[in-house]
């Protein structure tokens, strides 16, 4: 009977070994997931940066290209204003 002493206490050992790696395991995924996190929330404010980059450079852009008259727009040509219209002749009758 002298031996089911230490293999009781070697159970013992077992049993807390085992809940200091689960709690080991634990505060692992704890950090990994707060790493993750903060990865994703960094490269969230990057892409919002470099989104935000974006609009302001194609707003000087546009602000540029209108002060030059070299801007994009949805009419084609040029508005040449009614000083440059053609006048409406009169219909002539041929007899």
């Amino acid at each position: 009977m002298a031996g089911t002493g230490p293999a009781k206490s070697n159970c013992g050992n077992l049993d807390a070994d085992k809940d200091q790696r689960e709690k080991e395991r634990s505060t692992t995924e704890q950090t990994e997931e707060r790493n993750l996190n903060q990865g994703l929330e960094a490269e969230e404010k990057d892409r919002e940066e470099g989104r935000s980059i974006t609009q302001r450079d194609k707003q000087q852009d546009l602000n540029q290209g209108m002060e030059t008259g070299t801007h994009d727009s949805i009419r084609h040509g040029v508005d040449w204003g009614p000083a440059y219209q053609k006048k409406q002749e009169p219909n002539k009758k041929s007899d």
